[in-house]
């Protein structure tokens, strides 16, 4: 389970974002996310439905912690309780955003992987025509590392800012790899500044026209091969997470994008396998806390059609 979905009172809102309930999300990392609201009912419905099919084969959580006895009163007192909210952190030299409401916005897919979801991606990159720009957390599959490669030779401007840190060890390593094959095949790719434990979001732009935004990494499990994905007590279980992603069509999500990328990226070419750089986006946490909105900058309403894949997971 990787997705970073939160649905309100069945549609009245609903949120799709790279956020984890963490510390390290809310003031440490940057991240993405968008809040659709019950306009386009049918994003709600969807997510809903792939929620409820996973309720349903889902097990019963068992917590394996251990609390003290004040611990436990704490956690079964029924009286109300004092919320601290921390500040936002104070970080020189960072761009922050603010709120942005966009009505004008058509949703032209929504989809989950594993649930054909790899298709469904390396379709969407085979209709770029002029541009890609990446910002992602991560590329760890070889496929889509390729995918980027052949975009770039092809003659498409491909832009790619990724994570300076990677929590586990063998996903930064797939990374290193696939960085050195893109640097060596002629991409030029920076990593954001040191201030930001992680940068955690997904995002990309097609043509200046399309924002896809997902919760998953552009990785093996994220978007594992195959349409049908047994158990994990099969036998022929394969390794594959839960996602969500949503790709939008708005001139003015697309603009303020692009207008803050010239803005605030910074390019830097010191020799180094990536440099710094500020990333741009409208709709990026930085450091601001969820409760602000700096989180969750876009509202949503559909004024298009909504494609979604059938859904087949085991």
């Amino acid at each position: 389970m990787h997705s970073k979905v939160i649905v309100i009172d069945r549609g009245t809102k609903t949120s799709i974002s790279s956020v984890n309930f963490s510390k390290t999300s809310f003031m440490y990392n940057r991240e993405a996310g968008v809040v659709i609201d019950s306009r386009c009912e049918a994003v709600a419905e969807f997510v809903l439905g792939v929620f409820d099919a996973d309720w349903a084969q889902a097990m019963d959580y068992v917590p394996t912690d251990t609390y003290s006895s004040s611990q436990m009163a704490y956690i079964n007192s029924s009286a109300t309780l004092p919320v601290n909210v921390p500040p936002p952190r104070n970080i020189n030299g960072a761009y922050v955003t603010g709120l942005k409401t966009i009505d004008s916005v058509s949703i032209i897919n929504l989809y989950t992987s594993p649930d054909f979801a790899l298709g469904t991606l390396q379709e969407s990159l085979g209709s770029v025509q002029s541009s890609l720009r990446l910002m992602i957390y991560q590329v760890t599959d070889d496929g889509l590392c390729d995918s980027l490669l052949n975009l770039s030779q092809s003659g498409i401007n491909v832009t790619l800012l990724v994570s300076r840190h990677i929590f586990d060890y063998s996903d930064w390593k797939a990374a290193q790899d696939c960085y050195k094959k893109l640097i060596n095949g002629g991409m030029y790719i920076q990593s954001m500044p040191t201030y930001y434990d992680f940068s955690h979001q997904k995002i990309w732009i097609i043509d200046s026209k399309e924002v896809h935004l997902s919760t998953g990494n552009w990785s093996p499990h994220d978007y594992p091969l195959g349409s049908t994905f047994p158990p994990h007590t099969s036998s022929d279980w394969i390794d594959a997470s839960r996602n969500f992603v949503v790709a939008m069509a708005s001139e003015e999500i697309v603009d303020c994008l692009e207008s803050y990328s010239t803005k605030t990226l910074s390019v830097e070419r010191n020799g180094n396998l990536m440099t710094e750089a500020s990333l741009f986006t409208i709709f990026i946490l930085e450091h601001a806390p969820f409760w602000n909105m700096a989180l969750l900058c876009i509202h949503v309403g559909i004024s298009s059609r909504l494609y979604s894949q059938d859904r087949k997971s085991g």
